[in-house]
């Protein structure tokens, strides 16, 4: 009878430890891909119009990341959603220029995009159809393990860079017509236009290794 007492107690045992296993088991991590933020266009004013306008461009390059490392139809559906999105809120060169670089977008070598931080230091309604902005644009990508930063490079990753950009007024509201990057030029060369005009048309560019300057096409 003891012997048998002693088999049931054991069995009961191992039987709340089995339960235990289970309820402590965790659920395998979902497969489904990752989305971009809903981008949400806003035209209504220069301000909610360039906001909408760089959330769909983050968006933009975080999907197509994503589709170019993972091959997810979903993510290629998402990316032509929001370059739907970018078309919006653009128009002239700047509408152009992304045309081009949708056509090549599946072709080029996947890089991780830089992140920015953005901040309007000025924006104004210079007619009824024409607004202008200046921003401080700074790249706030963490710097790669690694790599050295001189002085001079971490004071331009601090202080950032400057774009203006120009929007206009439609019928369906408010879109970024231009960009223009400031260059500091030389005192010698005084009087030059320090605005260089940013989009013209699709053209190759590279991506700072260093994660110190900006990318203005991208911005």
């Amino acid at each position: 009878m003891k012997i048998v007492t002693t088999v049931i107690a054991a069995l009961l045992i191992s039987g709340c430890e089995q339960s235990q296993d289970v309820a402590t088991v965790k659920s395998p991590p979902s497969t489904s891909p990752a989305t971009a933020p809903t981008v949400a266009p806003d035209i209504s004013t220069p301000d909610r119009a360039l906001k909408s306008y760089w959330r769909a461009k983050d968006a933009f390059r975080k999907a197509q990341f994503d589709w170019q490392v993972r091959k997810v139809p979903e993510l290629q559906s998402l990316t032509n959603k929001i370059s739907i999105d970018i078309k919006s809120l653009t128009t002239g060169d700047v509408l152009s220029f992304h045309e081009g670089v949708w056509k090549k977008a599946y072709e080029q070598p996947y890089i991780h995009p830089d992140e920015y931080s953005r901040e309007i230091e000025d924006i104004k309604q210079d007619t009824e159809s024409r607004a202008t902005a200046i921003v401080r644009v700074r790249n706030s990508t963490p710097i790669p393990e690694g790599v050295v930063v001189s002085d001079s490079d971490k004071k331009r990753r601090d202080e950032g860079e400057r774009l203006k950009y120009v929007l206009e007024k439609d019928s369906s509201g408010w879109k970024l017509a231009q960009t223009y990057k400031f260059e500091a030029y030389p005192a010698s060369l005084e009087g030059k236009d320090q605005w260089r005009k940013i989009f013209s048309a699709p053209v190759e560019h590279k991506h700072g290794s260093a994660k110190i300057y900006i990318n203005e096409f991208v911005n």
